[in-house]
C-alpha cells in the first residue's frame, strides 16, 4: 500500500466529504478501511463506497463509467496504469458500444 495514500474515493462524487478520522485500519496483516457512503450519493439508482487496494504506484488514474438515464445498471471503473489518457479512451469507447447494443 502507497504510503502516501490516505483513502481512496471511487464515487466520482466532488460533493462527498469524509472525515478521514473515522477511517480506522485494521490492526493484523494489511491495512483495509471501508466507509459506507451511498447515502450520501444523489442517484437513486446507485449504491456505491470506496476501498483502498494495494499497489505500486501512489497516483491512480481512475475513470468511471457511469450511462445515462436509458442504461439503467451499467456501472464500472476503468484503471489506466499511470496513463489517465488510456482510462478516458476505454471509457469512450464502452460507452459507445453500450450505446449502439440499447438502440438494438
Amino acid at each position: 500500500m502507497a504510503k502516501t495514500l490516505k483513502h481512496l474515493d471511487l464515487t466520482c462524487n466532488y460533493m462527498l466529504q469524509v472525515d478521514t478520522n473515522n477511517i480506522k485500519p485494521k490492526k493484523q496483516g494489511q491495512a483495509i478501511s471501508v466507509v459506507n457512503v451511498g447515502n450520501e450519493c444523489n442517484y437513486e439508482t446507485f449504491q456505491v463506497g470506496f476501498s483502498e487496494s494495494a499497489g505500486q504506484r501512489n497516483k491512480l488514474c481512475i475513470r468511471q463509467i457511469r450511462s445515462n438515464s436509458n442504461m439503467k445498471a451499467i456501472f464500472g471503473i476503468i484503471d489506466g496504469g499511470n496513463n489517465d489518457q488510456i482510462a478516458a479512451i476505454i471509457i469512450e469507447k464502452i460507452n459507445n458500444f453500450l450505446q449502439k447494443q440499447v438502440i438494438k
